[in-house]
């Protein structure tokens, strides 16, 4: 009966995670949902006292530098205000060569276009996780 027990609330237990993982809101910053698919702070991070991350560690797991640029290739781009709006615009593929990814994400705070490096120069309306 322990164990019928056991399984009935590891079972709960489970599809209450799976549940809770699947229905994060998408309006959490980065951290909040690199933790939502489990993901420890290290694994950004690589120790708990390092507050910065390196682009290689992000690169990992989105797919490398050629990857991120097939994923934004022709995202949206910004209809009317200031600013030089370009078709083929892509952030991982740019002029300004390979940067690190905070220079736009933001992993504890709200990532916004007007914080980018682009920005300083550009307007594309782009949405930054």
């Amino acid at each position: 009966m322990k164990k019928l027990i056991t399984g009935v609330l590891l079972s709960l237990f489970a599809m209450v995670a799976a549940y809770n993982v699947a229905a994060a809101p998408s309006d959490q910053f980065l951290a909040q949902k690199h933790m939502a698919k489990g993901l420890k702070c290290t694994s950004c991070h690589g120790s708990a006292d390092n507050p910065q991350i390196e682009a290689d560690r992000c690169l990992k797991c989105h797919g490398g530098w050629e990857g991120l640029a097939k994923k934004t290739y022709k995202q949206s781009i910004y209809e009317g205000g200031p600013g030089l709006y370009l078709d083929d615009a892509n952030p991982h593929d740019n002029h300004l060569g390979k940067l690190s990814c905070d220079n736009c994400h933001k992993g504890h705070s709200e990532s916004k276009e007007q914080d980018s490096v682009c920005y300083k120069c550009h307007t594309f309306g782009w949405k930054i996780p």
